[in-house]
Parts: structure tokens; C-alpha cells; sequence
């Protein structure tokens, strides 16, 4: 398959870079494909040791899912794959995906809304909370939901405060919140919906947002009700030294934490 832009019409792209039905890709720059990246990439290899068996009838959800391109890997591995996403702008890409990825093993399904409203869904084999749960600001009651939600297994990708601050972000000193200790992170100060649209990566109804420590994060996950609760490390590699010091992980304090029933 030929890897030819796509038309005028395509919405854009910020981020997901996967390949459509026709061969196209969303970002036909990018090196990499979604699917090989190593967000995507360490969840299926976790979730293939999981489910032996294969992903077929199992449900998943994919919380502020930005354009749908995990949503949709997922969808293409065999789940049934619904993505929420608040911001218009990023649905316009979810929707472009659902309209011109062509068939999928599982099904695939995005609903515009905020993922607050959880809940309204019913309950998941697997929820897939990467990149939104560092943009809220009571982290300790969302848990509460997405422990609520997630009839078997809980992959929570995210940033976490540590004792020195982390220098890749500007945040608060150190403080407590909902019981957990933690930093606050300015995110914006906007009220116009049109201009809130536009700050795609950013969050939504709250003006900053609360990261835990990473041990109140873990005693959190516990206190939830997840007996069996795991660290992820292999998406660092090749070099997980460096990664652990000062690269993803180190440096910019994001990790993998897995919740199982």
C-alpha cells in the first residue's frame, strides 16, 4: 500500500498516526505508526499475556481517546472498542477514523463527551485511561469511577509528582489534596469554548490539575479494590537505564500502572 497524503477534507492531526482503508495515513510525516508506538505497543503485549485466548467479545473503553487511533488498534486487535473524547476538534478526527479505517475485527464506537460521564456506559473488561487522568483535578474520585468501571483490568497511563520537582513541567510545590500528597499543574485560564476547543491536549472543565505521589497513586489503586496491582517498564526499552533516570520516565515522570481484578 502506497503511503499517499490524504485529501484537503482530512480534519487534523495532531498526534495519530494510523493507516486507513485506502492505505493512507492521518500523518503521512510521521516515522511511526500509532500502533508501534510504545504506549500502544507495551498495552498489547500486557493484555496478549492476559487474555491468552484472544480479545474477541471483550469490551474496552479508550477515556480521552484524542483522534481515536488507540480506539481504533484496539478495535482492529478484536475488541470492541468504544473511545470518549470531549473536544470537538479531536472528534472530528475520531469520527474521520470511524468513517475511513475501513472493517475491524471488534467493533468500534467514539462518543463525544466528557469522560467525567464514565459511568453512563456500563462496565468494561478493560478500561484504557492513557494521557487524561494527569489533566483532572480530583484524581482520587475519578479512580473511584474507573474502579467502578473496570470489570477486570484498569491500564492507567500517566504523570505523578515525586519528592524534587520535576523540571520538564512547571508545577506547585508540594501539597495535599483529597488526602493524597501531590502538585498542581496550571493547564489554562480560557472560558471561550471555541478557544478551549483549540487547546487540544490540554484539559477540559478544570483550570489545573492534581498529580500524586506516586506511593499514594499505588495505595490508591488498592484502596479501589485492584488486589493485584503492577508497574510497567518495558515500554522504555531499548535503554530502560536511561529511561528510568532521565528519559520518559525519569525525566518526565509518566508511567504504567495496572490495575487487576
Amino acid at each position: 500500500m502506497s503511503d499517499k497524503s490524504l485529501p484537503a477534507a482530512t480534519p487534523d492531526f495532531t498526534n495519530h498516526n494510523v493507516r486507513l482503508a485506502d492505505g493512507s495515513l492521518t500523518r503521512p510525516a510521521d516515522a511511526t505508526l500509532l500502533k508501534d508506538r510504545p504506549w500502544f505497543a507495551s498495552a498489547r503485549r500486557m493484555l496478549e499475556r492476559l487474555f491468552p485466548g484472544g480479545f474477541d467479545g471483550l469490551k474496552l473503553v479508550d477515556l480521552g481517546c484524542l483522534e481515536g487511533g488507540m480506539t481504533l488498534e484496539f478495535a482492529r486487535l478484536g475488541f470492541d472498542a468504544l473511545g470518549i473524547e470531549v473536544r470537538e476538534s479531536n472528534y472530528a478526527c475520531c469520527r474521520y477514523l470511524q468513517e475511513n479505517a475501513g472493517q475491524t475485527r471488534g467493533t468500534l464506537r467514539f462518543a463525544h463527551d466528557d469522560v467525567w460521564n464514565l459511568g453512563r456506559y456500563g462496565q468494561f473488561d478493560v478500561v484504557f485511561c492513557c494521557g487524561v487522568y494527569y489533566h483532572l483535578d480530583d484524581p482520587r474520585r475519578y479512580l473511584d469511577i474507573l474502579a467502578k468501571t473496570a470489570g477486570q483490568v484498569l491500564i492507567l497511563n500517566t504523570h505523578f509528582a515525586t519528592e524534587t520537582p520535576c523540571s520538564a513541567f512547571p508545577l506547585s510545590d508540594l501539597t495535599e489534596h483529597e488526602g493524597w500528597q501531590g502538585r498542581w499543574l496550571y493547564e489554562h485560564d480560557e472560558e471561550d469554548s471555541a478557544r478551549l476547543d483549540a487547546l487540544r491536549w490540554n484539559s477540559w472543565s478544570n483550570r489545573r490539575s492534581f498529580w500524586p505521589m506516586r506511593p499514594d497513586l499505588l495505595q490508591g489503586l488498592h484502596e479501589a479494590g485492584f488486589p493485584v496491582i503492577l508497574e510497567q517498564y518495558d515500554f522504555l526499552a531499548p535503554d530502560i537505564r536511561k529511561g528510568m533516570t532521565d528519559g520518559i520516565y525519569g525525566g518526565k515522570c509518566r508511567g504504567i500502572f495496572w490495575g487487576l481484578r
